[in-house]
């Protein structure tokens, strides 16, 4: 799924309530990109709000045509990483249905995020114990996941 233009939709509701007041620190299950292309507007409102440098209108459509999130992260500010058997940019090659969470980073991010990632894991307990385990106390987890209408997706529809 990737970081769609509804996420950044959400992460402007975010920033209003003042969770991102507190959000230090990232980590996606997936290394995602931004599936964001024509809608540049809702992307350049965020970054704006997270005092983002400003992009040239070349470098900020090539950020929502699939540009990683890893980049998009580091624009809004917080410390990143990401969890993906692929290593995709950059991202910890750890498998979600056996793997435990290293040490260095349990309990430990402010902000978690499933895009799109759990439906394709079989172990779905092992999958979310990890999520929790990434999260800090006081953290917050954000599963923006497809649930209708895609029915040959992934292992699991969650209706």
């Amino acid at each position: 799924m990737g970081i769609s233009p509804v996420t950044l939709k959400n992460y402007l509701k975010f920033h209003k309530d003042g969770i991102f007041a507190k959000t230090k620190s990232v980590f996606e299950l997936g290394s995602q990109e931004v599936t964001c292309a024509g809608y540049e507007d809702i992307l350049a409102e965020v970054l704006e709000l997270f005092e983002a440098p400003e992009l040239s209108s070349e470098a900020l459509a090539h950020l929502a045509n699939r540009g990683a999130g890893r980049d998009l992260y580091t624009l809004m500010g917080p410390e990143y990483n990401s969890i993906d058997t692929d290593g995709k940019f950059g991202a910890l090659p750890i498998d979600l249905n056996f793997d435990d969470v290293p040490e260095p980073y349990r309990n430990k991010y402010d902000f978690v995020t499933n895009f799109g990632t759990s439906e394709h894991v079989a172990n779905q307990l092992n999958c979310f114990r990890v999520v929790h385990d990434l999260t800090k106390l006081g953290g917050y987890m954000f599963h923006e996941v497809p649930f209708t209408g895609c029915v040959n997706h992934g292992l699991f529809t969650y209706t």
